[in-house]
């Protein structure tokens, strides 16, 4: 509900900013739990709009956002490290992520990166549950068509 409301003042001030060019900076002070995520936030809104053609274009100002979801997610790795490969770390969050966190990267990361990953995953990355509900939520499945899961080849 709150992101939503976010979302529609930023629209707004977007409109404005377009019709008139005499507007300040203001400073805004924040709750400390949600300053990381309303940083992240602003980071990406600052972003330019990536087109649907490169997808990963738009995780590019996230990476606040990435490191903070590669600690929960990977926490065998170093969370820089975990972010450095964001597929890696939104296939994680869409396999065992928790509801708010699985929001946030769909709202963040935009269904084209998750279509992007879900593609480029490796077999076993997702369970075959996962991977059924992402297809159909992803509109990349019709009804009783899956594609079918990576399988992992030996040689």
């Amino acid at each position: 509900m709150k992101d939503r409301t976010i979302t529609r003042r930023v629209a707004r001030y977007r409109k404005k900013l377009a019709l008139d060019r005499d507007w300040k900076r203001v400073e805004v002070f924040v709750p400390a739990g949600r300053a990381p995520e309303l940083k992240t936030y602003a980071a990406y809104l600052r972003g330019s709009a990536p087109t649907a053609d490169d997808p990963v274009a738009r995780v590019a100002a996230l990476g606040p956002f990435f490191e903070g979801l590669a600690e929960k997610y990977l926490w065998w790795k170093e969370p820089s490290e975990g972010a450095a490969s964001p597929e890696r770390v939104a296939l994680q969050v869409m396999d065992i992520g928790d509801y708010e966190d699985v929001q946030r990267l769909v709202r963040l990361a935009g269904n084209a990166f998750l279509v992007h990953a879900l593609a480029s995953s490796e077999a076993g990355r997702l369970t075959p549950r996962s991977w059924t509900y992402w297809n159909y939520r992803l509109g990349l499945a019709t009804a009783g068509e899956v594609p079918a899961p990576p399988v992992r080849r030996t040689s």
